[in-house]
């Protein structure tokens, strides 16, 4: 979880440094950009890599032919991009925007294709989960991204900082996984071994399709709808918001996975374990957003220009869509490592009908407060099905899959009745008083959780030490 931590980290200081030194509207050509990157990402998505960490027998004779698709893939990225950029830079983007807009798609289109060079080797780092050597591979790419694109900001105040970022870092990337990982890659196409891997690949696709359209439908309905300044407002709303919901998500796909799919066949060793991630997961996720949710506004205040301000309600409504995020991403990597890729890609349809009939009435009357709320709503009437579905594959009784939440809500409720009793008494809010705020928060919400653990036999401290014990022992 320490590299997920240290990623998002850095990624959010990246994006208080655009938020301040970027105009509104140049953060919302720049969510323009990367939504056209996440959409191609998105469609041409193989799912072999997971295939890959999924399969337990030797996949040697299979990297080569995944390697050659994804350069491949790559290309036909960099091309798309390059020729719809004009079409794209057409749509609600001033005029005077249009050239800048157009060679800046351009140019990170080129990037993804630098990207898909990466040494398909690094997937044993996965499947072995050597946390060191990924640790090496994610992170200094990001320190990288993180000082190049500050640097070229500081100076030129302009969206190329952004691209200089990532081109610097997909180029440390890149040379880091041939650096760090022993295998050589070469171009080989074996259309059986393709086919294979597309077997399992393609309900990854079409999950990937759906969550695109789930997650990201919304800010291309805002751009359409409400326009360019909006887009960025309710882009910064929910990455606030959601930090620690998409901190859980990338880490836990990226570590249960991995280890569910090693006993996917011991179903009462793998409830165990996914109660145990679930513990731990519940814990930081009400810890998360219950900070978000008092102390974000305060935030936002003191540390964001006043063009960002508006963003404020949205953010507050997006933080339980977070919350229930963060507890949902425990649930992906166990239907992957099960192999319940049909069951969840027909879930996730149920998820994308809600979104598509709740979206228009609720945007036109509230504009991204009601976007907002859409994608909240979704969320709360949808999250039962998971969880009837978790409790019936690991043959665990309801009151056992709901009982790691429960200390964790009542140390929220505790905290954020704590903090808005303090706001509601502060006249005016310094940088001193939030750090003061920030850290009571932390003493309330870690001691009430540890009471009621020694009370009630929550069992968290136990597993922080044998989690800690593990990390020891792997150094």
């Amino acid at each position: 979880m320490g590299i997920g931590v240290a990623i998002r980290f850095l990624g959010f200081v990246k994006s208080l440094v655009f938020a301040n030194f970027l105009l509104v509207q140049d953060l919302g050509l720049l969510a323009i950009a990367m939504m056209l990157i996440e959409i191609l990402g998105v469609f041409f998505e193989t799912g072999f890599n997971e295939k890959l960490v999924q399969e337990r027998k030797e996949i040697r004779t299979y990297l080569d032919t995944a390697w050659t698709i994804h350069i491949c893939r790559g290309l036909v990225m960099f091309l798309i991009l390059f020729a719809a950029a004009p079409i794209a830079a057409s749509l609600k983007v001033p005029p005077e925007k249009f050239s800048l807009t157009v060679n800046v798609i351009r140019s990170i289109g080129f990037v993804l294709f630098l990207a898909s060079l990466e040494n398909v080797g690094t997937v044993y780092l996965q499947k072995e989960l050597n946390f060191p050597r990924i640790f090496l591979l994610r992170v200094p790419p990001v320190l990288i991204d993180l000082s190049v694109s500050a640097l070229v900001l500081f100076f030129f105040r302009s969206i190329w900082g952004y691209v200089a970022g990532r081109f610097a870092s997909v180029l440390v990337q890149v040379a880091l996984s041939y650096s760090l990982c022993p295998y050589r890659p070469r171009f080989c196409l074996d259309w059986q071994k393709a086919a294979q891997m597309w077997r399992f690949g393609k309900w990854i696709f079409g999950l990937s399709v759906l969550n695109f359209l789930i997650s990201e439908g919304d800010d291309f309905f805002v751009w359409g709808y409400l326009g360019v300044s909006s887009l960025a407002l309710y882009r910064y709303a929910f990455r606030f918001s959601n930090l620690p919901a998409t901190d859980l998500t990338n880490t836990l796909s990226q570590v249960t996975f991995p280890a569910y799919s090693k006993i996917q066949d011991d179903i009462p060793r793998l409830r165990e374990a996914y109660l145990k991630v679930l513990r731990v997961t519940a814990f930081f996720a009400f810890l998360a957003s219950g900070l978000i949710f008092s102390l974000g506004p305060d935030f936002v205040r003191l540390f964001l220009k006043a063009d960002m301000h508006p963003m404020i309600p949205a953010m507050q409504i997006m933080v339980f869509k977070g919350l229930f995020r963060s507890l949902g991403a425990t649930r992906g990597p166990l239907f992957l490592a099960l192999g319940k890729l049909k069951i969840h890609f027909y879930f996730q349809v149920i998820r994308l009908v809600v979104l598509a009939v709740l979206i228009y009435p609720l945007t036109s009357r509230w504009g991204i407060e009601g976007t907002a709320v859409a994608t909240l709503l979704i969320a709360v009437l949808v999250s039962p099905f998971g969880f009837w579905l978790s409790c019936r594959w690991l043959n665990c009784p309801p009151w056992r899959m709901l009982e790691p939440s429960l200390i964790p809500l009542v140390s929220f409720l505790v905290t954020i009745s704590i903090l808005l009793f303090l706001r509601s008494a502060t006249v005016r809010m310094s940088p001193f008083l939030f750090v003061g705020h920030f850290l009571l928060a932390l003493i309330c919400y870690g001691g009430t959780a540890l009471l009621l653990d020694c009370l009630k036999g929550f069992q968290l401290l136990s597993i922080f030490k044998e989690q800690l014990r593990v990390l020891v022992k792997n150094k």
